[in-house]
């Protein structure tokens, strides 16, 4: 199973995604691994990734680089903040509208969990979701 965690950057994407590994016992990586190379490098070393790992978690999105970088996802987690969070400043909010449009875009099951909600609490709501296949609260 392929897990990715977006939403405006913030530590509540990175424990969740610790705690889901740890959880699951499934491998965590944070996509910012990926783009400490030049564009081509990251595309090649991510692709190459992605092709060549079945269960895994993933935070963050590659929008600066590939639209739609994420195809082979089963789920997709927005981590939602309050609107004050998002339109904080206009550099959030660019981030906001780029992340969502990878959001828009993807193919996989999309599941939003609200930030305010413990790391306990997350991981009850996602595991209800998957194992029940409630798809009132899946979006696709």
């Amino acid at each position: 199973m392929i897990i990715q965690i977006i939403g405006l950057p913030n530590n509540e994407i990175e424990s969740l995604a610790n705690y889901l590994s740890k959880k699951y016992s499934i491998p965590y990586i944070d996509i910012s691994y990926f783009n400490k190379q030049n564009k081509t490098e990251a595309i090649r070393k991510y692709s190459e990734f992605i092709l060549n790992n079945q269960n895994f978690i993933i935070t963050g999105s590659m929008y600066e680089v590939i639209y739609s970088s994420f195809y082979k996802r089963d789920y997709l987690i927005w981590l939602d903040k309050d609107d004050k969070e998002k339109l904080n400043t206009f550099q959030k909010m660019n981030a906001f509208n780029m992340i969502y449009k990878e959001y828009e875009i993807c193919k996989s099951n999309k599941i939003i969990i609200d930030s305010k909600l413990n790391l306990r609490e997350q991981e009850k709501l996602l595991s209800s979701i998957i194992e029940k296949k409630d798809y009132e609260k899946i979006q696709r």
